[in-house]
């Protein structure tokens, strides 16, 4: 349903209660409504985050084929990545695009004398859901002679065994270890 613009605001005072004019201001009223939501419609494919049916716009500039079962939401994640990534390749932007895709915080240890980084997700337990468009947007992005590898955090079964349920609720998870 789109939004009403009381058009009768606009004319002057003597014209506003007019009868013949009512069904004008109220049939022009609903149509401009409409027209504003139509351009707000549009703004929205301007931006990542509220982009819908626009993605497929984002995705054609920056030269990404996202697979068409990918939802709204992981389309995004891979398009905000890729405008992350522009530029030289450094370990913030590495972690920041990490961070895009896991929703939660992430590290990146340099290796170089094994000439490759840990990307380490020290947010949310255990592994974000996206990896694999994840790891393609890292490939498009690092330098060719490096590799990497993933550490992610997970509860161990030494960790759960004497907890019990209303102790897990009252805990905070980053206190665990790898």
């Amino acid at each position: 349903m789109s939004r009403y613009t009381e058009i009768r605001q606009y004319v002057p005072s003597f014209l506003e209660e007019a009868e013949p004019l009512k069904s004008i201001y109220k049939a022009t009223g609903e149509e401009t409504g409409a027209y504003f939501d139509q351009i707000e419609a549009v703004l929205d494919q301007m931006y990542v985050e509220t982009a819908t049916w626009g993605l497929f716009l984002w995705e054609k500039m920056l030269n990404i084929k996202a697979p068409s079962e990918h939802t709204y939401a992981m389309r995004r994640e891979i398009i905000i990545s890729k405008l992350r990534g522009i530029g030289t390749t450094t370990k913030e932007m590495i972690s920041t695009m990490a961070a895009s895709f896991s929703g939660g915080e992430v590290e990146v240890i340099e290796m170089p004398e094994q000439y490759k980084f840990l990307i380490k997700f020290v947010g949310p337990l255990g592994t974000p859901k996206n990896m694999e468009d994840l790891s393609q947007a890292i490939e498009d992005v690092k330098p060719a002679h490096l590799w990497y590898e993933y550490a992610f955090r997970y509860y161990l079964v030494s960790d759960v065994e004497g907890m019990t349920i209303e102790f897990l609720e009252n805990q905070i998870l980053d206190k665990f270890a790898f």
